[in-house]
């Protein structure tokens, strides 16, 4: 059992939880050495009162004690300091009173555990490091909003706010390549940038770009090296209508140029070729539709590649497609794009899709294989558009079928809603033909494409085979890298 003991000290404080009602009572009990009526000499959950005036709890069952006390206490001494009439109160005067003294102890009892949770709960703070993490996903106005609070918050979301950067006006570009000029470690923060410098309304009209800005752009993404690049705009002669798309993105290289090879500028070459050989090395995919980009380097981790009126194997050969190439996709539209392209395509191809647009339809000329290439697939699309499918459109496909020696499966791509009516017919055709020819072991399969894809180039390709197939006819040639003979 412990002693309680209460000795008077005039240093003694008054307890912070303690009400102004009963602030009176302890004072005169602290000086006269009385016990207070809720305090309980003889238990163990008792309080002591030092020399020094401090006070310790033995527990904190007993500090819940001493909390309901002081409510009841205050709520006591409330009821007694009211105005009471003089007659004796009746039976509603009593149940009036009882229930104001339980008012007065509930919102007491409340304003306590109130004070008590403030200053039991600790104060919760966001790390500054994880700051940046939250405002990555803010607009860059309000990033930029954000770095102007204050000087630590400055340090830290500088480098968000250059990470992701969008243009689009030429004025804007000047202003931020002269900011990077005369901070040069920024150049290293930037990993997304974009330029949409195109009009797609004559009330949102935005100037053509002058050359200088060109170079400028060869110059950011050549010390920057970022993770995503995107460029919109259009030619830089006003009168001309080109609209430009180049693009890098998760390995895939993109470039639409939308014009004839002699229309495009010499600025828009030496920027496309900036991009093929900064990311040379970690390409895998590249889109080339239109256009003629020169001075291209090999891509040697290169596996797919879709073309569209693209002249990147150039009739002199100055270009030659890597080993591990294995997915060509086409879209052909004239017979110099059958001859130059189609007859091209690397011997070692698995995945061929051509959408053809007009007859008749090609073949690779590959020689027969001493190694069957494993899972090779030719995904033809027949034209959709009414042309004549007379006698010398099959004499054509027939001689095609007779010349081929590549083997593999052959998947004749068609589509629902074709307003041609003989289009499905001439589906068939391909098909019999095909299987009569018996030069598809695989089988042949007639396959629809979505409604969704606008043409075969809009359909996933096939998935790519990490199997490397043995090129007998490289090591009989004595390492020849011309994969055409």
């Amino acid at each position: 059992m412990h002693a309680f003991l209460l000795l008077p000290s005039k240093r003694m404080p008054p307890l912070s939880f303690l009400p102004s009602a009963f602030s009176h009572q302890f004072s005169q009990a602290q000086h006269s050495g009385t016990e207070l009526p809720f305090f309980s000499p003889g238990r163990q959950n008792s309080f002591l009162f030092s020399s020094q005036g401090g006070i310790a709890s033995r527990s904190e069952a007993f500090k819940k004690h001493l909390v309901s006390g002081v409510i009841r206490q205050a709520a006591s001494q409330s009821l007694r300091t009211a105005k009471m009439p003089s007659s004796k109160p009746g039976k509603a005067t009593k149940v009036a009173g009882a229930r104001a003294n339980k008012v007065v102890e509930a919102k007491l009892r409340a304003k306590v555990k109130t004070k008590a949770l403030h200053k039991a709960q600790p104060k919760l703070t966001l790390p500054l490091e994880l700051i940046p993490n939250v405002f990555r996903f803010a607009w860059p106005s309000v990033r930029y909003k954000m770095i102007l609070v204050s000087r630590p918050w400055h340090d830290m979301l500088i480098k968000l706010f250059y990470s992701e950067i969008f243009v689009v006006f030429e004025s804007d570009f000047h202003l931020l390549f002269r900011t990077l000029n005369d901070n040069l470690e920024r150049f290293r923060w930037i990993t997304s940038f974009e330029v949409y410098a195109h009009s797609d309304s004559e009330e949102d009209y935005t100037a053509p770009w002058s050359p200088d800005s060109f170079v400028k752009l060869s110059t950011l993404l050549t010390i920057s090296h970022p993770d995503r690049v995107s460029f919109t705009f259009s030619s830089l002669e006003p009168e001309c209508p080109c609209l430009y798309t180049l693009g890098w993105s998760k390995g895939e290289l993109t470039f639409d140029t939308g014009a004839e090879v002699e229309e495009i500028e010499d600025e828009v070459h030496h920027l496309a070729q900036t991009l093929c050989w900064i990311y040379a090395d970690e390409a895998k995919s590249l889109k080339s539709f239109g256009g003629y980009t020169p001075n291209v380097p090999t891509f040697k981790g290169l596996r797919t590649i879709a073309l569209r009126r693209d002249q990147i194997i150039a009739g002199d050969r100055t270009w030659y497609p890597p080993r591990n190439l294995d997915q060509w996709r086409l879209e052909v539209l004239d017979p110099y794009d059958r001859t130059r392209i189609v007859s091209q395509i690397p011997r070692w191809t698995r995945s061929f899709d051509v959408d053809f647009l007009t007859p008749p339809m090609m073949l690779p000329r590959w020689p027969a294989p001493k190694t069957p290439i494993p899972s090779r697939v030719l995904r033809y699309a027949p034209p959709r558009k009414p042309y004549a499918f007379d006698k010398s459109v099959k004499n054509d496909w027939r001689s095609e079928l007779a010349a081929y020696k590549g083997g593999g499966a052959l998947e004749i791509m068609f589509r629902n809603g074709v307003l041609w009516n003989a289009y499905y017919e001439t589906i068939e055709v391909y098909i019999e033909m095909a299987v009569e020819s018996k030069k598809f072991p695989d089988g042949v399969r007639r396959v629809r494409i979505p409604d969704a894809k606008r043409g075969l180039l809009h359909v996933d390709p096939l998935p790519l085979l990490d199997i490397q197939v043995p090129d007998v006819e490289y090591e009989t040639e004595g390492g020849c890298n011309c994969p055409y003979h």
